[in-house]
């Protein structure tokens, strides 16, 4: 037995680089406890224990708990005012866009490194800021989240409120990135709020994005560096402006947790809240923009058309219009056709000589609205 012990612990001096003699049995020249420490194997059963009760979603199919989630799309997309919106209904402890359950209301801070004091201040305004009972906390003077002193300090704040949720808008405020490829300098400025968001609360990051529309992550910028170095993302990959004033968000999230779908949340132009619009009325209001278009496309065609038949001396075959109007001779008579409904040309019969020398097409005339019938 005691031959084998020798041997296992020849054998694990041999693995950690010691050199001594097996009779001497003395401690090496560097102390072992100082080295680092071995990763512990555990079983899964073993790991499901450690981890305890799962956090549910901090906000329903939107927002993990414990994570660091990054919120992207192009500038003035409306990302700081969802943000906000989001923030103002964990403090309140109110259903997100009005419609997604809030597991665990509480604090938020919010770093608002980038549109300053009075913007949030009208921002809060438009939206009726109640100061009561109201745990939203800001921080609105530049710093930076990688400078050693500085997140110090910052994780104790955040330590002392416990918030549900850390908003840092913008990321390349907050954690002076200089290469958005540079894989290794993301993880190393990341890591930092990525363990804060793994140890009291979720981070969001807010980043801005120039890159065209893509596919899976492809839309944001460095999206193999950055979407790599966090646990998900939320991507405005699409806005929309509606007749009457609102904005629509069109949103692609995945991540842990469950999170893999689209959203598309509405902004009331003038209290600034998100509401989350169901897929049906979105493609209801799809199908609404494309009959409109329809309408516009038709009225310009037969704008068109009025005006080359004037440049064609008022009358001319479907052919010649087509021609001058730079369309098929299909839409050229759809419009002809449309117009003869409304009274606006009338076809001009050809002439008994002109059957002597074949079929010639049909010209229209147009008629002056002396000569239209008023229907």
């Amino acid at each position: 037995m005691e031959t084998n012990r020798d041997t296992r612990l020849a054998q694990l001096q041999q693995l950690l680089g010691i050199t001594v003699s097996l009779g001497e049995r003395r401690q090496p020249d560097a102390d072992i406890t100082l080295m680092p420490r071995t990763p512990i194997l555990k079983t899964a059963e073993d790991l499901i224990a450690e981890a305890g009760c799962l956090p549910p979603m901090l906000i329903d199919r939107l927002l993990p708990d414990r994570s660091l989630v990054l919120l992207t799309g192009k500038p003035k997309a409306g990302k700081s005012f969802f943000a906000l919106d989001l923030a103002d209904s964990i403090c309140r402890g109110v259903p997100a866009l009005h419609n997604l359950d809030v597991s665990n209301p509480g604090p938020v801070i919010y770093l608002a490194l980038e549109d300053g004091r009075i913007e949030l201040a009208r921002r809060l305004a438009q939206r009726r800021f109640q100061a009561a009972n109201y745990q939203l906390f800001f921080i609105d003077e530049p710093f930076s989240l990688t400078e050693p002193v500085h997140f110090a300090r910052f994780r104790k704040q955040v330590e002392a409120v416990r918030p549900r949720l850390i908003v840092v808008d913008t990321a390349a405020e907050a954690l002076d990135i200089r290469d958005w490829i540079n894989r290794s300098e993301i993880l190393a400025k990341i890591a930092p709020i990525r363990g804060l968001a793994r140890a009291i609360c979720t981070v969001l990051l807010i980043a801005h994005n120039r890159k065209a529309d893509g596919d899976m992550g492809d839309e944001i910028d460095g999206s193999n560096a950055l979407a790599g170095a966090v646990d998900g993302w939320i991507s405005a990959y699409k806005t929309e402006r509606r007749p009457n004033g609102n904005l629509r968000l069109f949103l692609r999230l995945e991540g842990r947790g469950g999170v893999g779908h689209e959203i598309v949340a509405e902004m009331e132009h003038t209290s600034l809240t998100f509401t989350l619009i169901l897929p049906e009325e979105v493609e209801s209001d799809a199908e609404a923009a494309r009959a409109r278009q329809r309408v516009y496309k038709r009225e310009e065609r037969y704008t068109i058309a009025r005006g080359k038949l004037r440049d064609l001396g008022g009358q001319a075959h479907i052919a010649q219009l087509a021609a001058a109007m730079g369309e098929s001779y299909k839409i050229a008579w759809a419009v002809i056709r449309e117009m003869e409904a409304n009274a606006v040309v009338e076809e001009i019969q050809p002439s008994k000589s002109s059957h002597t020398a074949g079929r010639r097409p049909p010209e229209y005339r147009l008629l002056e609205p002396s000569q239209a019938i008023i229907s």
